[in-house]
């Protein structure tokens, strides 16, 4: 009896197996999966509870993340408590910050993509998820096996993300996963530009294997493959680490307040209309200054700046989407800096507007809503305040020979991360941003860097400008400083 058990139970087992593998043979997606996740240790990762790392994430030359997530290995609830004190705390259906006074233009979007950014091997499958379109793919001159994944429609904030992974076929580890964020975002603008993370440092952690070192890049859409001379960010966690699941690390504490998924574009505002701006930039601005003595004798366009002004400080920018807005403030910057030359002309420089130098970017002429702002309110009480990124200093232009190039096309929320990648790059390569003296082992830096230096968080500028840079800057020179010309950016 005990020999006819066994042996029937070897058969079942047997023919089982063979199911199984049919199964898989026939399913390449499921056998790449299963492979992927075995080569993970998901069974060693079935067993956590709780997961905690201390994360930075770099974008732009800045710190867009700095602090610790705690998050559910199994569940939706996370929490990210930044450096600064603040925390963001998701508690399965809410999003939240506290104090609840505090600024966290982001907090919902980073309490919740990163964790999955972080996990992504552990999430390949799961209630909701579709996998599809398996093929092969050469990404950066290496073969990968990948699939795409998507959401049904309740699936999270952004359903209509997707992501795709590029798995080793040697190792079946992930290296690269591509993505479009939907968040604050219509889907048809997102996919115009999706972006890739490359994962690196795979580390045995209590035996899940997990990616500690991360880049991020834009991709173009048609090829395949990165835009740009360098990434577009960086990341890296640390003292990863497993708990044991307690009700205290999700609970919200008094006086938090809610932070809201921001609608996307085409649920808002469409966003201001650029048309008039946009013909006056693509006519008059040229990639070393501005024909400031053609647009001058033109009465209608000098008309169609001062209309776009008007318009501009009639917007509800509530209706905006953050990106929106950001676009909005940069444009609303540059079209009120060339309205007050043109109030002025001619001149030789910004400097002689006024009774004392450099008075125009004090004057408060700039009317939004019910307010008139300056220059410099909404630069560096706006911009640089609640849509910090260093990169907003090559975007806005201050009509002078040594600022970076006004752009000859309006800042638009779609498009928002690449313009302001390239301005950046373009700087970075142009002889404004440094000078090299080969013999004297001296570079001289803009003193954009010497006046921003906290923006920038380098003490070399050089460190900075070395990430849009194909050739790297020698770290090791000497550094002095480009005296600043403020003489007007007349086109040559």
């Amino acid at each position: 009896m005990l020999t006819f058990s066994f042996t029937r139970s070897f058969a079942v087992c047997l023919t089982a197996f063979s199911i199984i593998s049919s199964a898989l043979a026939a399913d390449p997606i499921a056998a790449q999966v299963k492979a992927t996740e075995a080569a993970h240790q998901i069974e060693a990762w079935w067993g956590k509870e709780v997961v905690q790392a201390d994360a930075e994430m770099f974008f732009g030359g800045g710190k867009a993340v700095d602090g610790r997530f705690t998050f559910e290995a199994h569940g939706p609830r996370a929490r990210y408590d930044r450096a600064d004190g603040v925390s963001i705390i998701f508690d399965g259906k809410t999003a939240w910050v506290t104090p609840g006074a505090a600024e966290a233009p982001r907090g919902r979007f980073h309490v919740l993509t990163w964790p999955w950014f972080i996990m992504a091997p552990f999430k390949i499958q799961g209630e909701g998820i579709t996998l599809s379109e398996y093929s092969e793919k050469v990404f950066q001159g290496q073969s990968y096996v990948t699939f795409l994944q998507t959401f049904g429609s309740d699936m999270g904030d952004s359903p209509d993300d997707w992501y795709r992974f590029y798995i080793n076929p040697e190792s079946d580890q992930i290296e690269a996963m591509s993505y479009i964020v939907t968040y604050g975002k219509d889907a048809e603008n997102a996919n115009k530009q999706p972006s890739i993370i490359k994962y690196f440092d795979y580390t045995d952690v209590e035996g899940p294997l997990i990616s500690t070192r991360y880049e991020f890049w834009f991709l173009d859409a048609e090829t395949g493959e990165t835009v740009g001379d360098g990434p577009k960010g960086s990341g890296k966690i640390s003292n990863l680490k497993y708990l044991k699941s307690q009700e205290s690390f999700f609970e919200v504490p008094e006086g938090a307040t809610e932070l809201k998924l921001p609608q996307p574009e085409g649920t808002k505002a469409a966003g201001p209309d650029y048309t008039d701006y946009a013909r006056l930039l693509a006519t008059y601005a040229e990639p070393e200054g501005v024909d400031y003595q053609s647009w001058a004798a033109n009465a209608d366009d000098l008309k169609a700046l001062s209309d776009f002004l008007d318009y501009a400080g009639k917007l509800d920018l509530d209706a905006l989407t953050v990106p929106q807005q950001t676009a909005f403030y940069i444009n609303l910057y540059n079209a009120a800096m060339l309205q007050a030359v043109f109030d002025n002309y001619p001149i030789d420089s910004v400097t002689q507007i006024g009774l004392i130098p450099f008075s125009i970017f004090k004057k408060k002429f700039i009317q939004v809503g019910e307010k008139k702002l300056s220059l410099d309110d909404v630069e560096k009480g706006t911009l640089l305040k609640d849509y910090f990124d260093p990169r907003i200093h090559f975007a806005v232009n201050c009509a002078s020979e040594s600022c970076p190039p006004l752009r000859a096309e309006p800042f638009v929320a779609e498009r928002l991360e690449a313009q302001l990648d390239e301005q950046t790059r373009l700087f970075a390569k142009s002889d404004r941003a440094a000078r090299i003296d080969s013999e004297k082992k001296r570079i001289t830096y803009s003193e954009l860097f010497k006046w921003y230096k906290k923006d920038f968080g380098v003490e070399n500028p050089g460190e900075y400008l070395n990430q849009y840079l194909k050739t790297p800057l020698p770290l090791e020179y000497k550094q002095g400083w480009i005296k600043y010309d403020w003489a007007l950016n007349t086109a040559k």
